[in-house]
Order: structure tokens, then sequence, then C-alpha cells
């Protein structure tokens, strides 16, 4: 039997499409994906970026959605945590954590309503399956200061189809940013009946030059 959210099999790059699915899928989003589908990429993400800076740093939790990795972050010792998403049901389900200082709703694949250098890092954490093109990652660069962290994960499938593997490459030659680390594969949704471990997540540090 399929999942009737089995359209995370095969990510929309249409953003009222994804808005669309994300709004539907709020109410019951945080038990399928931690307790159904096994969803450990947050607590990863997290952890990953506290060896990369400073707890006292400033985030921006890109594609934030109801929160799961903004109280990650808040439970490894985070406060100062900020989030972006497109979907306002799941923000106000962010909302009701306590975890954020600021949530913001926007389309990620437009510019981002921040000042350059506003923060200290950024974290995008299951969000790049619906993101197509160069404007997100030049955003993220220009509102993360120079020498700050870009902590970005993507699904092992999509990085060969979509040539992520280039695109930090150019971005890296042109003086965006630089690689500082690259995760092996790691489980992603274990527990979703359609392609649970078929499919796994890759972390990438890179700083904002």
């Amino acid at each position: 039997m399929r999942d009737k959210y089995d359209w995370a099999g095969n990510p929309s790059a249409d953003s009222t499409e994804v808005m669309r699915q994300y709004d539907e899928m709020a109410p019951s989003y945080d038990e399928t994906l931690l307790n159904d589908w096994g969803y450990r990429a947050p607590a990863m993400a997290a952890e990953l970026l506290a060896q990369h800076v400073g707890l006292e740093s400033t985030i921006l939790d890109v594609g934030c959605g109801t929160g799961l990795t903004g109280t990650e972050l808040r439970g490894v010792g985070f406060e100062a945590l900020h989030g972006i998403d497109i979907s306002m049901p799941s923000l106000e389900r962010a909302a009701r954590k306590g975890a954020y200082r600021s949530l913001v709703q926007a389309n990620l694949l437009e510019p981002l309503p921040f000042v350059d250098n506003m923060f200290d890092a950024a974290i995008c954490v299951g969000v790049l399956s619906y993101i197509t093109g160069d404007t997100l990652f030049r955003e993220l660069c220009r509102v993360v200061r120079q020498g700050g962290i870009l902590l970005l994960s993507h699904r092992t499938d999509l990085i060969q189809e979509r040539a992520f593997g280039e695109s930090l490459a150019r971005f890296d030659a042109e003086g965006l940013w630089s690689s500082v680390f690259h995760s092996a594969n790691l489980p992603y949704l274990p527990g979703h009946p359609d392609f649970g471990s078929k499919i796994e997540v890759q972390f990438f540090i890179l700083r904002s030059r």
C-alpha cells in the first residue's frame, strides 16, 4: 500500500505545489516523519553544526517547516535561532515549539528577506529536494557573514541527478564558499514505504567567503 504522502519520493520544485503539500501535511508532519519514517536528519545536522560554530551564533534555519531542526538545535545549546519557510501552517506549528526568535514566511526560490551578513550560519535540512537553480545558494552566501558556515543536506539520488557536486565546485571557483566537510551516506527516511533505505542523505559543511 502506498503512503498518502508518496510525493516525497518524487519531490516537486514548483513552489505553489510544495506549499500545498506541506500545508496539507503540517498537522501530521512530526508524527509521520519521526515515528513512521524514522527521520533523524535534524538531530544529526544539529550535532554536526555544533562542531563547527559556537553555540552563541545566530542561526538561520532555512525551510524550517514545523521546527524539527530548530528543536534539535535548541537541544544542543543554540538559542539565537531564526526560521524561514513557505508553509504558514508549518510555521504556526514551529512557533508553538518556542525554539525560534523569529519566523518568516517566504519562497526560497526568491531573494531572502534578510540584510547582508545577518547570520553566523545557515542550516538547510531536507529542503534541497525542492530547490532548483542557484538563487538560494547565492542568497545564503549573502545573508551569512564572511567566514560563516552553511550546513546543507541532500538526498543521494538527487545529488547525482542534479549534479550537485558540480554546483559545489562552481561556487567554490567563483569564491562564494569553500568546502569544509562532506559526510558519508547516512540514513534519510528508512521507514518510508516507497523508498525506505534505497535513498540516503549526505551532509555538506561550507564556509562562506
